[in-house]
């Protein structure tokens, strides 16, 4: 008798659990539920939607879309050759042989980054130059030789622009334009006479700025920059001053 009892509890309580109906239909992109009404619960039937992992469609990013993007970047520049000043009180003056000038400089550019392959922005900058040398002075006097030293502080504005070689998701081939205009911050030349017992002589130059241009080849890893190519300061007083330059930078 008790085991009969015990058969028909059990019988009564799996019934609701038989009484359901569970499975996904043929293309499995459904699954249905169907409950037997019970005290707790209130729905009878309950379909599930199950769309395919391999269906999910995610839009890819677009092309043309733009993002802020500043470069940082330092460099270092160098030429060589012959120096030439107009200085009224000592004629015609000239270097005693190629000598090499240069310096280096900070730069800051704002702009946009479209897309995985163009960088389209404005910059600024501070650029040193020095230079050591000494002149020859002729005159009716005899020759002399006369030490120097040049200071000038430039400050280029310019259009800049970057056209990425997409290679793989941490190295990117680079390269890069700015065009633009320089301005004078400070030029000084000093001369030592010591040698025809006369007191350092300063001169200043009047050329305030000119046309600037860069073009350069680069590479960028994660966030980091380097590059190298050919930087250019012109204007009619002085002529053309081309350097070759070095830089490093990141990207913010």
């Amino acid at each position: 008798m008790r085991k009969e009892v015990i058969s028909i509890l059990l019988l009564v309580g799996l019934a609701p659990i038989m009484a359901q109906n569970d499975g996904y239909n043929a293309d499995r992109t459904s699954y249905t539920t169907t409950l037997q009404q019970t005290p707790y619960s209130a729905e009878s039937k309950k379909t599930v939607y199950v769309v395919p992992a391999e269906e999910v469609y995610y839009a890819p990013e677009s092309s043309m879309s733009a993002k802020f993007q500043c470069d940082i970047d330092i460099s270092g520049e160098i030429r060589g050759g012959e120096v030439s000043y107009n200085v009224p009180t000592t004629g015609n003056i000239r270097t005693s042989g190629r000598i090499a000038d240069g310096g280096a400089g900070i730069d800051v550019a704002l702009g946009a980054r479209i897309g995985s392959i163009t960088f389209i922005g404005g910059g600024i900058g501070i650029h040193s130059n020095f230079m050591n040398g000494t002149i020859i002075d002729r005159d009716a006097a005899g020759v002399f030789k006369m030490p120097f030293k040049v200071m000038d502080w430039r400050m280029p504005i310019y259009f800049k622009t970057r056209l990425y070689i997409p290679a793989s998701e941490t190295i990117g081939p680079f390269f890069e334009t700015c065009i633009g205009g320089w301005v004078r911050l400070k030029d000084e030349m000093r001369f030592d006479l010591s040698e025809i017992n006369l007191t350092d002589e300063v001169f200043r130059n009047n050329a305030h700025g000119g046309f600037y241009f860069q073009f350069g080849f680069g590479c960028e890893f994660n966030r980091f920059t380097t590059a190298i190519g050919y930087r250019l300061y012109s204007n009619t007083t002085e002529g053309r001053f081309s350097y070759g330059y070095v830089s490093v930078g990141v990207r913010i």
